[in-house]
Formats: structure tokens, C-alpha cells, sequence
């Protein structure tokens, strides 16, 4: 079970992913942000989330769990924006739709000392891309 899930994108897909681990009861807490305050009111008022946070990195401070629920080309920002509240036992997801660009922003963002797991939600026949690597020895872009 993780105490907190930090949701980083309130929005249809980070909420979905939300709403599924509590449901499932796999997260005891959700602090969710979104640029867009009518979207992290909605989600609140919605149980998507138990506090609204006013940044990234509020919302990534003390969960164990982090979701990036945002544009692909917001991803980098992101991460760095939580980078320094971040430790080395949490675990970092994304729902981005592309991978090169994110590896990139996670290898640049998280440095070595960091986990984080690439999440893919496209199944191709016979594979399901997903990994949990550090992000040292996550394979080179052109290989994603």
C-alpha cells in the first residue's frame, strides 16, 4: 500500500489512475495538482483527490508514490519542479505517450539517483512497454 500518491495532472487520465488505487485500496492519500485550479477543485470535490497542492513539488512532497499526468512536452519541468523532494525509495510514473522524449527528460531531471518507470499506455502484440530502472541504466533513447 502506498501513504500518498503525489498526482501531477488532475485531469481524465491522471484522475482515472487515481480513482483505480483507491478503489482498489492501494493508496491511502492524494495530492493532487493541475495548473488549472478549476480542475484540481473539481477532482477534490470528486474524492479523485484529498488535497489540493499549489505546485508540483507540493504535490510530490512526502508521497511515495508520483504521478506525471501531463503533456509530454511538460514532463521535463515537471520532474524538475519535484527533483528536490523527491527520494530515492519513491517511485515515479508517467502516462505519457511517448517514451524517447521522457527518458531524456528523466535522465537530464533525476540523474542517477533516481528510479523511475517508464509507463507505456499502448500494448503492442507480444509486448506491454513498461520498465523500472534506474535511470543511469534506462536504455539510450534510440533504443526506446
Amino acid at each position: 500500500m502506498y501513504q500518498q500518491l503525489g498526482l501531477i495532472g488532475c485531469g481524465l487520465m491522471g484522475s482515472s489512475f487515481a480513482l483505480a488505487l483507491k478503489r482498489a485500496g492501494l493508496v491511502k492519500r492524494v495530492v493532487g495538482f493541475s495548473p488549472s485550479s478549476s480542475t484540481t477543485t473539481l477532482a477534490l470535490k470528486m474524492g479523485v483527490i484529498d488535497a489540493i497542492a499549489n505546485s508540483a513539488a507540493e504535490a510530490a512532497t512526502g508521497a511515495d508514490l508520483v504521478l506525471l499526468a501531463v503533456p509530454v512536452a511538460a514532463t521535463e519541468a515537471s520532474l524538475r519542479a519535484i527533483q528536490p523532494v523527491i527520494t530515492t525509495s519513491t517511485l515515479v510514473m508517467d502516462v505519457g505517450s511517448t517514451k524517447r522524449d521522457v527518458v531524456l527528460a528523466a535522465q537530464s531531471s533525476l540523474g542517477d539517483r533516481r528510479a523511475y518507470t517508464c509507463s507505456n499506455n499502448t500494448i503492442l502484440p507480444g509486448r506491454i512497454g513498461n520498465c523500472r530502472t534506474p535511470v543511469s541504466s534506462t536504455p539510450s533513447p534510440s533504443s526506446v
